[in-house]
């Protein structure tokens, strides 16, 4: 508690005490400089997608989504190919085969106006067999459509979900703090689900259709040019009327639809994973009431598109139905005159009704091109923002270490004007090698430079205002001006009245705040371990959950025994298989623990008796099993199992603990970590760590 932690006190702060115990510092007012002084390194706000976008602009986007994965590694390229390709054929042939039954059709219908028993029974035979090989195309065509749906499913949910959750800027949370978009687990899931199965069935039906169209076009061009003409352009005004009334407004509808559905589903979800809290405060009728308040949203959605639909198919149903007199009307004086055979007018009929279906594709399916279309948008604009997230974590990266060069060659913050001083950088600083694993070493560990924080801007009212002055307005600083240097042995207590900024603090030394001016060095990513105020259990078995998050422990089976290496053979998704390999922050390891130093550790934080409950590979919801204190004391340990730890943070990691539990984790910390950084606010946390830093508001007079 004696020694002096190296801290710098800079203007604007007002120096409470200054003595052994610790080091007390006020926060200022808010920012005063310009916005662009305070850097956000968060992506930009995505345009509202309640904006309908007009049918080229939708398949624009469409093709951005679908590109990817005909253009991305060899694998997937040639998979695609060659399932396309064979989608292709499969249409071909079932072409061939509707174009083959016309002229069957044709010819038994013939046999049968002429009583000729041969020819018809024979047209039957003709029929029979026809019908046995289209059985055969029909189920190759279905399992390669189902193959190309799965591929490509695996490609583009695969590398989404590798984006989002493994890409060094940690962008699933930058996205839910600092994005407008909703329900991001959705998009990666169900919208690429519908995207990649709905796009395989248009396209098969497109180029069927446009199959159809040119080979029954010849038949029904050789029958009556007339009726094939006025057919065309039937279609088309049909086609353009039924699309500019109904399919715009559906595709508006549609993604309505799915951004409301998500919504409620995720309401409910949350009222599952908090089910006690909400019961113990009797909170079933507020939930109850605000479900019931989105599904009244949500069912005055549908109604506005079952509206629409019903308009849709009743203009189909008319449009088709208008049609069917007209090749009978057409043939039928040929035929008395004995120009044409009876089966001709067959023929006609059939191959009409294919050029008309080829024809009205649009209409036909303008509940599936809606619903493409809704899904397109909703997959671009979780692609879009996550490009623009990684980008600024990219640029950030690139500023913060053109500022440490600058740093390196003997400038300093400190002679900086406050609006020259640069954005909020985070450099990650390699250890000198005597310092790892010597505590006596007095490298820095940790080192804050005049941190100025903001908090993160998120879209909303204020972002969204047109008065450039109102949206200029800087934001206040969190903290304002903090320096402080820790090194090997060092051990801070953050203190303070809830709300001054200590948590906020811990964020940004994490990497996960990164709105603000100053510098922070730290030690690297491997060597630091942060425990958050609420411990994350995920779903699996006690060995994982002490080993988390190390990838091994998730692509780990049960095994009697553990070696200190890693897993070997571990399978990851094809599309992490061609990302650019990116060491994440906390989860990939030199080694993980065996199952003998998992033991030793749950009893050592008096979790023994989960052992003889759970043992180490029994799956178990422990969230909803263990207690808050369980939970903190089972965070603890997976702190102390980590290898190669440098610097602990820790977010009132032992606010649910006793003083006995809190004392015996401390000392095990103590004893494996060389330096860790606590927020609490027990006197009893004062004998664990050698500096206190008091955060206090300021006390203006006016």
């Amino acid at each position: 508690m004696g020694t002096t932690m190296s801290t710098t006190l800079h203007s604007g702060y007002e120096q409470i005490s200054d003595g052994p115990g610790g080091i007390e510092l006020a926060d200022l007012e808010g920012c005063r400089e310009a916005a662009n002084c305070c850097g956000t390194g968060t992506p930009k706000d995505d345009a509202p997608e309640e904006v309908s976008p007009n049918f080229w602009e939708t398949l624009k986007t469409v093709g951005e989504v679908a590109r990817p994965f005909f253009v991305a590694g060899e694998r997937f390229r040639q998979s695609a190919c060659l399932l396309v390709l064979a989608l292709a054929v499969c249409v071909i042939l079932d072409t061939i085969l509707m174009v083959k039954f016309s002229y069957v059709q044709r010819a038994y219908s013939t046999a049968l106006e002429k009583k000729n028993s041969e020819q018809f029974y024979q047209g039957i035979s003709s029929f029979v067999w026809l019908i046995l090989v289209a059985v055969l195309i029909t189920s190759l065509h279905q399992a390669v459509s189902g193959c190309l749906i799965l591929e490509w499913r695996r490609y583009l949910t695969g590398s989404m979900m590798t984006k989002y959750l493994d890409d060094p800027g940690q962008l699933f949370y930058k996205l839910k703090i600092s994005s407008s978009l909703d329900n991001p687990d959705q998009r990666v899931c169900q919208d690429t689900d519908s995207f990649t199965s709905t796009c395989v069935r248009l396209f098969d039906r497109l180029f069927g259709s446009l199959l159809s169209l040119i080979s029954f076009s010849g038949v029904l061009f050789s029958i009556s040019p007339t009726l094939f003409l006025f057919l065309v352009l039937y279609a088309a005004v049909g086609s353009l009327v039924a699309f500019h009334l109904f399919g715009v407004p559906l595709m508006r509808l549609q993604r309505a639809v799915r951004s409301q559905e998500a919504s409620l589903r995720f309401t409910l979800v949350r009222v599952r994973e908090n089910a006690e809290s909400v019961a113990f405060y009797q909170g079933a009728q507020f939930e109850s009431s605000r479900c019931a308040s989105l599904l009244s949203h949500l069912l005055a959605t549908y109604y506005q598109k079952l509206l629409i639909s019903v308009g849709a198919s009743g203009f189909n149903r008319v449009f088709t139905w208008v049609t069917w007199v007209l090749p009978p009307l057409v043939i039928a004086p040929a035929f008395f005159r004995g120009e044409v055979e009876f089966g001709v007018i067959a023929q006609t009929g059939f191959a009409f009704g294919s050029v008309l279906e080829s024809l009205t594709f649009l209409i036909s399916e303008l509940d599936v091109i809606s619903s493409l279309g809704a899904e397109a948008q909703r997959v671009r604009a979780l692609q879009k923002a996550m490009a623009e997230a990684s980008d600024a974590a990219a640029e950030a990266e690139v500023s913060a270490r053109a500022v440490a060069s600058q740093l390196s060659s003997g400038r300093s913050i400190s002679g900086l004007s406050r609006a020259q001083r640069p954005a909020l950088s985070l450099v990650e600083q390699q250890l000198e090698p005597e310092s790892q694993g010597d505590p006596t070493s007095r490298s820095k560990l940790l080192e804050v430079d005049h941190l100025s924080l903001c908090a993160p801007a998120r879209p909303g009212p204020s972002c969204g205002a047109t008065d450039e002055a109102i949206r200029l307005r800087p934001p206040p600083f969190i903290i304002q001006d903090l320096s402080f240097t820790l090194r090997p042995g060092d051990a801070l207590l953050l203190r303070g009245e809830s709300g001054i900024g200590k948590s906020s603090l811990l964020r940004a030394i994490a990497g996960l705040w990164t709105r603000g001016q100053g510098l922070i060095l730290r030690c690297p990513a491997r060597a630091c371990f942060f425990l958050p105020q609420q411990p994350y259990l995920c779903l699996g078995t006690l060995r994982q959950q002490a080993l988390y998050p190390a990838r091994e422990a998730a692509e780990s089976a049960p095994a009697a025994s553990r070696s200190r290496s890693p897993a070997r053979g571990s399978v990851r998704s094809p599309a992490a298989q061609g990302a650019r390999g990116q060491e994440t922050p906390q989860g990939d390891m030199d080694e993980i623990a065996s199952d003998a130093e998992i033991s030793e550790m749950m009893h050592a934080v008096n979790l023994g008796h989960l052992l003889t409950r759970y043992g180490l590979d029994t799956p178990a919801d422990f969230a909803l099993a263990l207690s808050l204190g369980e939970q903190q004391r089972l965070a603890f340990a997976r702190l102390l199992l980590r290898r190669g730890v440098q610097l602990a943070l820790l977010d009132e990691a032992t606010s649910a603990l006793d003083e006995e539990n809190e004392a015996r984790l401390y000392r095990l910390l103590q004893a494996k970590v060389p330096s860790f950084v606590s927020v609490g606010h027990r006197d009893s946390l004062n004998n664990f760590h050698s500096h206190a830093l008091n955060l206090q508001r300021q006390v203006r007079s006016d």
